[in-house]
């Protein structure tokens, strides 16, 4: 059965499908949301306190996807040193808080077999950790801060070598520490360096390794 429209010569007219008022302005309303989340993603909000920011800076128009609305995009020259500033510290600062737990198992491994070549027996083997290392762990600020201390007390504390490779420790897992980590870091170097130094003198001279 042919329909009236083509009997008579004419082209069918195709109808749109009309949607629901709901949907139509929920649709509306997503599509205005997107907008203005592109627009805020574009958009580089500048400091209020410079009277001229975009004085002498390149601006790059910025095209959204969604519609041809060009959009000027000042970039501060001090933003962008100082956002590679924070980003190289926070890159020094992540890798110093990597390696230098591994610094301080490897200076105190040394340490021991400087101990082991140097002893004659077992009995002479346990008098160093027994009677210096256990102490001055202790006393380095392993159970509590040193900070806590009266002033004379901390002061002779910081004599105490421990106390830097602890609180270095304990900067790299929890982001604190009771001296500079600066400090920390350069005193487990030394004495990371002292126990190669030791070492590589015990390796040229044969130390008790020869008969």
């Amino acid at each position: 059965m042919v329909p009236a429209n083509n009997a008579a010569g004419r082209q069918p007219v195709e109808q749109k499908p009309v949607l629901p008022a709901d949907i139509a302005a929920s649709l509306a309303a997503h599509n205005a949301a997107v907008h203005d989340f592109i627009r805020q993603r574009r958009a580089i909000r500048l400091p209020k306190s410079r009277a001229n920011p975009s004085a002498g800076q390149p601006s790059v128009p910025a095209k959204t996807g969604w519609q041809s609305i060009e959009t000027t995009k000042v970039i501060p020259a001090t933003t962008t040193n100082e956002g590679s500033l924070a980003s190289h510290n926070a890159q020094i600062t992540e890798s110093i808080r990597q390696r230098g737990p591994v610094l301080i198992p490897r200076t105190f491994s040394l340490f021991g077999f400087i101990i082991g070549i140097w002893a004659k027996s077992f009995e002479q083997l346990q008098l160093v950790p027994l009677l210096i290392i256990t102490p001055l762990t202790f006393l380095g600020g392993s159970f509590y801060s040193i900070n806590m201390l009266p002033g004379i007390w901390r002061t002779v504390t910081l004599f105490n070598p421990v106390v830097y490779l602890i609180s270095g420790f304990r900067w790299s897992f929890y982001g604190k520490s009771d001296v500079s980590v600066g400090i920390s870091l350069g005193m487990t170097v030394v004495f990371l360096g002292v126990c190669i130094a030791i070492v590589a003198w015990i390796f040229r001279t044969g130390y008790r390794l020869r008969n």
